[in-house]
């Protein structure tokens, strides 16, 4: 038996069971959708022109299925007070499926003439086009096969596409410059929290492209969304179901230059799970968190007990680093019952495995001189090595829906691992205060676990429809045991002196997290041409985050071994009967730990009509946010003890006004003004102190802080000037009242707390054109018309009033702050920009396409313009993030029988840029704050369907 043969019968075994589609018959199947007002065209009926008795009706998506035998037909498409549509010379195959999909227009005009040139289904760029369109807000999208065109794998790849749209970390979105605190994400309509509980936005790249029906990204408020975004909120719509029989495995590979193959990648000693992205129990605590640990100069004998239960190995390990590894399947039907009633469902497992290498990792300290006639920034401490990861991520999806021709139910399940280990081999050098040198060796583990279930529900009653739905999450990051050994070489022999900063630390960190989101809309059509909405939502979250640290010391600090893996040694571990050798200190202590929760309870109406001929459309409306936070935690002391202590009590009422004005069939002006929130984090608003030890920094909760209030104003011109292309400017104009920004203590310039920043403004304007070049000579495309272009630019200015922001230093703000820290001949401005908040992006695409012999060959730039970072205080100076101009080429080409086989090429990051944070300060260089190359990743993929 041929491998072929052997994956297609496992398939057909295994996956289809009885739902094997029957013999003698095919199936005509494909979505309707309202070209008025946008959205699936619920209740339009499919039949045979010469069979009228022969037929269906579309159901809550629009979509369709009808069985026929084998043979040739005329079918027709219609809905009341609708144009009907005929579309003859039909085939139909054995056991295929052939696809028609539809937009009807109004029949007030008999004479307009309808003409369908391609599919106009949501995952195609004319649905998402034709959606954007008829959208009540400013909202730009991404089709499934816009993605597939370029070949991106997955989302965090595609969606940089978008206007507007920036990916930090190769995995969080940005909206319009604004930080991930303006930017929020939901799937299929549902708050669910990402991989990082800390981060307002989901992880992206979990998400394969093969799941993806398209991505939303509203960047206007209407009072059915949630009220807590303001750049942007991106909707993430997985596929309900396909519309035939799929399965399709993946096998990927990367190579990326310089770190592959390296046979100096350093590591964590890895356990014997880490390739399922699981800590395997070896590196959990190995103590009682409770156990007090005695003093060593008490010769209890549990001193030694306690230290030799730990885990010796404290030094980085050297391996070969693989391949980057991808692995992906993924398989989906629909069944058609009688009496109209259908079953889709989805699986889709995506797994990867990456290594990567940095061998010039910098993490460095910079003051202001105190002679503010000295421009210099002064070093204080140097931070220089190598770094090394291993990421593994997977994900699982399943998804499944059934319909009736009144309702549908849908369940959708996400499962995503992350595991990633971190070590580092580098030299850190205190040049200001000790003048020591060390030697430090850090290993780091994080798992991180997303759990999601959401079950929605649709039914109708005469002219209300009713969307019902809940979301079920449970979150984890767990950082079990990161050891930080640092041993001082000033003299040239290795001491473990603590003066020079010396020490062997290791720490625990277990965040758990459980999301609850319920959502009931309903909508009621008073007439064709006003609509109703109104709903309620209800988001609950409780948050565990605990911390352990111990540190391991010697009585004589000298006479200590190079290697860190020397000092738990058995030999080498405290006994109270030879009162010397290596031991462990450490307790619970309680500023670390805290619980939270938050409930966010939600009512709305909006109203959405057309007048003037139709030509004008008003949506207008209210939406009411209640929100809570209790804090539980304490002081290391005790002086401060909170127990379920009410921290936040907002009642928001959130306006929304939103006019479209149809100038020709073809252009749309849109005019908006909203108002919105955002609320600060749970880590964010307690007394936690929480610290990176890859770069030595530490973040300090503030109880004190409060939400930001943020007036939004928008309008946008936007031209279809076919199915395909638009060209469309957008200007924007947004007031903060209390934005929150990180800024840096001025005495600890280590430590990073954030803070209300009193007023800020964002004025931006934002240019995309979508462009198929080339024309159409005697009826047939030239070459030129195959290359589609893609682009567009958001530039924005934004500012902070100095004088509105208190520093918290005896009523300082920070523009007195400042003042008293210039440097001679500087002048300072009342106005600085907002941190967080990038001047400008730039994203292209060039792609060159065949769809009838499936080949695309992309190039896409992306770039975000400098911004600043971190805040200056006293004499920290200001941190600014380097642009980081990245292009990308992706390719593909399917071949074989039906075009079954894949293969993808791609290259990222071809300039091999650097991720580069700087200081800045006047009248002198910059410095660097951190630095590293991520390299350039060369990746090939194959992908077999069947």
């Amino acid at each position: 038996m041929s491998l072929k043969r052997f994956f297609s019968t496992a398939a057909t075994l295994i996956l289809s069971g009885s739902f094997a589609i029957a013999q003698n018959q095919g199936f005509l199947r494909g979505n309707v959708s309202d070209g008025e007002v946008g959205g699936p065209m619920i209740g339009a009926t499919v039949v045979l022109t010469n069979d009228p008795g022969v037929g269906v009706v579309t159901d809550f998506d629009g979509n369709y299925s009808l069985p026929l035998p084998p043979g040739t037909y005329s079918v027709r498409i219609s809905f009341i007070s609708f144009q009907t549509m005929t579309f003859p010379d039909v085939v139909i195959k054995d056991g295929e499926v052939t696809k028609i999909d539809a937009v009807l227009k109004s029949a007030i005009d008999e004479l307009q003439v309808v003409e369908i040139t391609e599919t106009v289904r949501r995952n195609s760029e004319t649905g998402v086009l034709l959606e954007m369109k008829n959208a009540s807000n400013v909202v730009d999208g991404l089709s499934s096969q816009s993605i597939r065109k370029v070949g991106d794998s997955d989302l965090s790849g595609a969606i940089r596409r978008v206007t507007g749209v920036t990916v930090q970390a190769g995995k969080y979105v940005y909206v319009r410059g604004l930080g991930d605190r303006y930017s929020k994400t939901t799937l299929n309509g549902m708050s669910i929290p990402g991989l990082d509980p800390d981060v307002n936005a989901v992880q992206i790249d979990i998400f394969p492209t093969a799941v993806l029906e398209n991505v939303a990204v509203y960047k206007t408020f209407t009072p059915n969304l949630y009220g807590d975004f303001t750049g942007g909120l991106v909707d993430i719509i997985t596929k309900d179901f396909p519309e035939e029989k799929e399965t399709q495995i993946s096998l990927g590979l990367g190579f990326v230059p310089g770190q592959t193959f390296n046979d100096e990648f350093v590591l964590y000693d890895r356990g014997k799970l880490d390739w399922l992205g699981f800590d395997d129990g070896t590196r959990e605590l190995p103590i009682n968190a409770a156990v007090r640990i005695p003093d060593e100069t008490t010769l209890s004998q549990s001193v030694e007990q306690i230290t030799r239960a730990f885990s010796p190995n404290l030094a980085v390990t050297k391996r070969t680093a693989f391949l980057n590894t991808s692995l992906s399947a993924r398989h989906g039907n629909q069944i058609n019952k009688e009496n109209g009633k259908t079953f889709g469902y989805n699986f889709v497992v995506n797994y990867n495995n990456n290594n990567n290498y940095y061998d010039s990792f910098q993490s460095n300290v910079f003051l202001k001189d105190n002679n503010r006639d000295n421009n210099n920034l002064l070093p204080q401490e140097f931070r220089a090595g190598v770094l090394a990861t291993n990421a593994v991520q997977w994900s699982a999806l399943a998804s499944g829906a059934y319909k009736t021709q009144k309702s549908a139910l849908g369940a959708m399940i996400l499962r995503s691992q992350v595991g990633e280990t971190n070590a580092s081999k580098r030299i850190s050098r205190d040049v200001e205060q000790t003048g020591a040198t060390l030697v430090e060796d850090i290993l780091t583990y994080t798992q991180r676990e997303l759990t999601t279930l959401i079950v929605d529900y649709k039914t109708r009653v005469n002219k209300l429809q009713i969307d019902l739905a809940n979301a079920l999450s449970l979150s984890r990051v767990y950082d079990p045991d990161f050891r930080t050994t640092s041993i001082s070489i000033t003299t040239g022999a290795p001491t473990l002196i603590t003066g020079d900063g010396a020490g062997i630390n290791r720490f625990w960190r277990d965040l758990n997290e459980v999301n609850e989101n319920f959502a009931a809309d309903f909508t009621y059509n008073l007439k064709p041409l006003t609509k109703i909405r109104f709903g309620g939502n209800a988001l609950m979250k409780w948050r565990q985050f605990e911390t352990f640290a111990y540190s391991h010391d010697r009585r004589n600090r000298q006479n200590v071994d190079g290697n860190p893996d020397w000092f738990l040694q058995p030999e080498n571990v405290w006994t109270a009967d030879e009162r010397s050798g290596t031991f462990t200190i450490g307790n619970f202590e309680p500023a670390n730990s805290f619980d939270a929760r938050q409930n966010v309870f939600a009512a709305y109406a909006m109203a959405e009509h057309k007048l003037y001929f139709d030509r004008l459309k008003a949506i207008y409306g209210l939406r009411m946010e209640a929100a809570s936070m209790f804090y539980t935690g304490q002081d290391n002391i005790g002086a401060i003890i909170f127990d379920d202590q009410q921290t936040l009590d907002e009642v928001n009422f959130l306006p929304s006004a939103n006019l479209v004005y149809a100038l020709t069939e073809k252009i749309n002006l849109r005019g908006s003004f909203s108002q919105t929130i955002a609320r600060p984090s749970f880590k964010e608003k307690s007394i936690a102190q929480i610290f990176d030890p890859i770069t030595k920094r530490t973040f300090v909760g503030n109880l004190d802080l409060n939400q930001t209030e943020i007036n939004n104003y928008d309008f946008r011109f936007e031209w279809y000037v076919t199915p395909r292309e638009l060209i469309s400017v957008a200007a924007f104009y947004k007031q903060f009242d209390g934005h929150i920004e990180l800024v840096a203590f001025e005495a600890a310039p280590d430590n990073f707390k954030p803070r209300n920043s009193g007023d800020a403004t964002v004025l931006g304007v934002e240019f995309e054109i979508r462009k198929q070049l080339g024309f159409v000579v005697d009826g047939r495309s030239p070459l030129l018309n195959r290359l589609f272009l893609g682009g567009n630019v958001t530039i924005v200015q934004s500012q902070v009033d100095l004088k509105s922001v208190n520093t918290g230093n005896a009523g300082q703000t920070e523009f007195d702050l400042r003042t008293n820290n210039l440097r001679a001949g500087e002048t300072l401005n009342q106005f600085r920009d907002m941190a967080g908040q990038s001047p400008y992006s730039i994203n292209a695409n060039l792609a060159y396409e065949i769809l009838e012999k499936q080949l695309s060959v992309a190039v896409a730039y992306n770039v975000q313009g400098e911004q600043l970072t971190f805040i200056a205080s006293g004499r920290n100076p200001d941190v600014y993030t380097v642009p980081f101009h990245s292009i990308d080429f992706n390719t593909f080409v399917s071949f074989g029988e039906g075009y079954r086989s894949r293969v993808s090429l791609s290259v990222q990051n071809i300039l091999d840029e650097d991720r580069t944070l700087i200081y800045r300060s006047f009248g002198t260089d910059d410095e660097v704050f951190q630095s590293f190359k991520p390299g350039t990743t060369i990746s090939a993929k194959y992908a077999y369907t069947f």
